[in-house]
């Protein structure tokens, strides 16, 4: 499980990443730490919100928030990283 949540990290950072890059949001270096707020510290839009969440549902084959999380309580890297290891870990429960 901790390769698992290692994975999603990873994965979830670097979706950031991309999509801030891509949205033109930082020229150099963009740090992702999981205290950061994803709107205030990142400057996510409601719009790369989504994105990012559709990229991670794709990539990770999960949505959390059709059952387990509301998409409201998102307000942090961490929490959207452990929306995602919750839905892991209640497919691997359910399996």
């Amino acid at each position: 499980m901790l390769n698992e949540t290692r994975n999603i990290t990873e994965l979830v950072t670097e979706e950031i990443r991309t999509i801030s890059r891509q949205a033109s949001l930082e020229d150099g270096e963009i740090i992702v730490k999981p205290e950061h707020s994803l709107i205030q510290d990142l400057g996510l839009s409601s719009l790369m919100l989504a994105r990012l969440i559709m990229e991670l549902g794709a990539k990770l084959e999960t949505d959390p928030f059709s059952e387990l999380c509301h998409i409201s309580d998102i307000r942090t890297v961490a929490d959207l990283i452990n929306a995602y290891v919750l839905a892991e870990e209640h497919a691997v429960s359910a399996a």
